[in-house]
């Protein structure tokens, strides 16, 4: 409403005082106005969907502190019995397709869902399926109900309210039309652990809550994996708390540190992983630290651990030795907690960071740049802090970290006959050919061309970045002299399952890059290892796909490493071919 006076002329208007009445009309007017912001506001934040929507239609990353509404504090389920795990069941055909009116020409034949039986509300019986992935977010998961007619009811209240297809997002996936009601109130208490827990003293929060996939199937994916320890600790409240431990090998020695994170496995069989907390962290990230010297710190702080690859670890990082003896205190928290250093600048751990991506950040060129180890040694580029429970966790300074990224992976595609493929990336790309918008959607012919919407043609994608999941810990490898170094690749590339096109790119690119030190280490990463650290979803899912990653270092001594052993799974089908490697400044 405009109670604004207009001047229809230079003069100063005169202006009559508004009678009683007007000014109870507008008082009116005012209260009404109040109240229906207030009823909108309210109902806005108990009931308005907790995702954020691009203008593509597809969700965005849950809202800072979690997805759930701000006023969720369900009470007890006394009507819920969990199983604790998930059981099998047949296809039940309650989740379709994917479908996408965005892109009509790209039609998503997705796998038939999983389903698990994973409790009970009452007389109905709680089901679990879990979605194939249309995006490298991976698996979606959603909550349905049999009754003891056997009807089946759409748990709404637990869901993405972007994942189902409506006429409002136009992408989707698609229920069956056996689903008679869509229940939207119901929300099952664990399914999703506390924002916050506290574990012998320590604050463990986890900031983005949401249901996963059940832990029996996160213990799977782990188990093949012989640098990943998954223990149970001890019983919480709120389910079991189980340590999630990973050695890394500190350079030219035989210690290791430990990259570290919790996982509490939920009365529902689900799972929430928590990082550790620290009161003497601000928002962003600058540590309160007052150093020795009495200098306030201004730099920030990843309290994650930069291990100086092109993936987010999101854990921190331990000595595996006990490291109290070669340690000095160099500063102290707000609260009066020290914090600590290496006193020797060669200690393996402190070497190991430098190694792998020790630099100075230079504001002039936005780059990182190389150092020597004396004048990164003195900006406090590794500091410690002793927790609760008598660990000493590192933390790596942001301005004399790696600059390191996921260095220029191709991606070849080779399908039986010439078929649309759309391609995603779990990544931050900060560089890609052709561009990169939410994917790739190109025409792949059987001898590897492409062409986008628009009629340009390519022979591969390329992309760099920086991984959505951890780096793999290197723990082994090939230490090669550098005369044998291009054979040696040559000869790898060969056993990962490359055709001569593509090592041949893989070697113009790549030689040039290679260090000239006598000794060069070479470890290769598996499909398995870049599937965790930079997940690729392709549509049409190809029958094969081989992933290869190189990250190398080198050395002035030859060192011992346990050897690798290369394989390759036989090129049958369409077939998706992946090359990358660790690209430091």
């Amino acid at each position: 409403m405009d109670y604004s006076i207009k001047k229809t002329n230079s003069e100063t208007p005169h202006i009559k005082p508004p009678s009683k009445k007007i000014i109870f009309i507008v008082a009116v007017l005012l209260i009404i106005d109040a109240l229906v912001v207030g009823v909108t506001w309210y109902w806005q934040k108990n009931n308005a969907p907790q995702y954020a929507k691009q203008e593509d239609g597809v969700a965005e990353l849950p809202l800072p502190e979690s997805w759930l509404p701000e006023s969720w504090n369900p009470a007890p389920n006394t009507a819920v019995q969990w199983r604790g795990h998930g059981a099998p069941l047949p296809d039940l055909n309650l989740v379709l397709s994917f479908k996408d009116d965005l892109n009509p020409s790209f039609a998503y034949e997705i796998q038939p869902a999983h389903y698990y039986d994973i409790g009970t509300n009452g007389d109905n019986k709680i089901i679990l399926a879990e979605a194939p992935a249309i995006d490298p977010s991976g698996p979606v998961i959603f909550f349905f109900e049999q009754t003891p007619a056997e009807d089946y009811r759409f748990m709404a209240k637990m869901a993405d309210p972007y994942r189902e297809y409506n006429s409002e997002t136009q992408s989707g996936y698609v229920f069956s039309d056996t689903l008679l009601t869509h229940d939207t109130t119901t929300f099952y208490e664990g399914i999703v652990g506390p924002v916050s827990v506290t574990y012998r003293g320590m604050e463990l929060e986890q900031k983005f809550l949401y249901p996963s996939l059940l832990f029996q199937k996160y213990l799977d994916q782990q188990k093949d994996n012989n640098t990943i320890e998954l223990k149970k600790i001890d019983t919480l409240p709120s389910g079991d708390i189980y340590r999630w431990r990973q050695t890394t090998l500190t350079d030219d020695d035989p210690s290791t540190m430990y990259v570290q994170r919790y996982i509490i496995k939920l009365q529902s069989g689900l799972y929430t992983m928590y990082d550790m907390k620290y009161d003497f962290f601000s928002d962003n990230s600058v540590p309160d630290i007052t150093w020795s010297d009495g200098t306030k710190n201004q730099d920030s702080y990843r309290k994650d651990v930069n291990m100086g690859g092109c993936g987010n670890p999101g854990a921190y990082v331990t000595p595996a030795r006990d490291v109290a003896g070669d340690l000095k205190i160099t500063g102290a928290t707000g609260t009066g907690e020290n914090i600590y250093e290496f006193k020797n600048m060669r200690a393996p751990e402190v070497t190991t960071f430098y190694n792998r991506g020790g630099r100075a950040y230079n504001e002039t060129t936005q780059q990182f740049e190389p150092i020597s180890l004396a004048s990164w040694y003195a900006h406090h580029p590794v500091i410690l802090y002793k927790n609760s429970i008598g660990e000493y966790v590192i933390f790596t300074n942001d301005n004399y970290g790696s600059g390191a990224e996921c260095g220029k992976p191709v991606i070849y595609l080779y399908p039986t006959k010439p078929t649309n493929v759309n391609v995603k990336v779990g990544a931050d790309i900060t560089k890609s050919e052709p561009l990169y918008d939410n994917g790739w959607q190109v025409l792949a012919n059987p001898d590897g061309a492409l062409k986008t919407k628009n009629g340009n043609a390519y022979d591969s994608l390329f992309w760099e970045g920086t991984g959505h999941g951890a780096y793999p810990a290197v723990t082994e490898g090939f230490i090669v002299r550098q005369n044998d170094l291009e054979t040696t690749i040559r000869m790898h590339l060969k056993k990962l399952g490359l055709n001569h096109k593509e090592s041949a790119d893989f070697l113009e690119f790549w030689l040039l890059k290679m260090p000239t030190t006598p000794y060069v280490r070479l470890t290769w990463f598996t499909t398995k290892q870049m599937d965790a650290l930079a997940p690729l979803v392709i549509f049409p899912k190809p029958d094969t796909t081989i992933r290869i990653f190189l990250d190398f270092q080198g050395l002035e001594n030859k060192i011992s490493l346990p050897a690798q052993h290369l394989t390759a799974p036989a090129r049958n089908g369409f077939t998706a071919v992946e090359w990358g490697g660790i690209l430091k400044p």
